[in-house]
């Protein structure tokens, strides 16, 4: 079973259709691509000639835009590590969805679906009647699991101390309920490092970058299937392998 967004984008007569789990800070930014929101059929529905504006904010949001290939993690977060403040917020968004939550003031925080409590707790009690608080206690640690790669490099840009992947956990999602490890060192390098030594044949890649999303790419693929993104924004992006291109017609298969 994966933790990971259900995201459907259809295409439709010239409309791009799309489902997606609720987050705050999707409504806003669909609005601001022209999005409607459809009550009747439980979606968000667009300009199919913004497809790569939808799928960028889909990314930004969630980490993915539900294409296969994706890289996933599970992750520790630390939340003494987080803004102060956060701690007396009812919720916690962080890595594309809810963490946790407190419905009342004198309600048990509920986790989200794959979060688990590593160490640490929530106060038996938090906040006001009108304003319920989490209130985590000192050394507060959850497990979130199988999160988008890029996902985890974006929050762990802002909150460096607060975020770390759990060893051993990488892996490649190729499709639903097709999960392989990913054979890549555990620590991406920081942009614009050289690429490690070894040469990997040009070949078709999936690329994930935080700030750019996803995207295929032709060319020589970094050793260890991690490296400076090649749209050249400065970011450290994930190579996945796509399968080799169809022969011509006529040609061995």
């Amino acid at each position: 079973m994966l933790h990971l967004p259900q995201i459907e984008v259809v295409p439709e007569g010239g409309q791009l259709h799309v489902r997606s789990p609720y987050h705050p800070a999707f409504p806003p930014g669909a609005k601001k691509l022209g999005g409607k929101w459809d009550p009747k059929r439980g979606e968000w529905v667009f300009d199919s000639r913004l497809a790569d504006q939808v799928r960028g904010l889909l990314v930004q949001i969630y980490g993915w835009d539900g294409g296969y290939p994706i890289r996933i993690a599970d992750v520790r977060v630390a939340l003494d590590k987080l803004p102060d403040d956060w701690r007396w917020d009812r919720s916690l968004w962080l890595l594309g969805r809810e963490l946790a939550c407190r419905p009342g003031r004198d309600a048990e925080v509920k986790l989200g679906p794959g979060v688990a409590l590593v160490k640490g707790g929530f106060a038996l009690s938090g906040g006001s009647r009108k304003h319920p608080a989490l209130a985590w206690k000192e050394g507060t640690v959850l497990l979130v699991l199988d999160v988008p790669i890029p996902k985890v490099e974006a929050v762990r840009e802002k909150h460096p101390e607060a975020i770390e992947i759990v060893e051993g956990t990488l892996r490649d999602v190729l499709g639903p309920n097709q999960v392989i490890p990913a054979a890549v060192p555990e620590t991406p390098p920081p942009a614009g490092s050289p690429e490690p030594a070894g040469e990997i044949p040009a070949g078709r890649w999936q690329v994930a970058c935080p700030a750019c999303g996803l995207f295929p790419w032709k060319g020589k693929g970094p050793a260890g299937g991690m490296g400076p993104c090649p749209q050249g924004c400065g970011r450290v992006a994930v190579f996945l392998p796509l399968p080799s291109e169809l022969p011509e017609e006529g040609g061995q298969p």
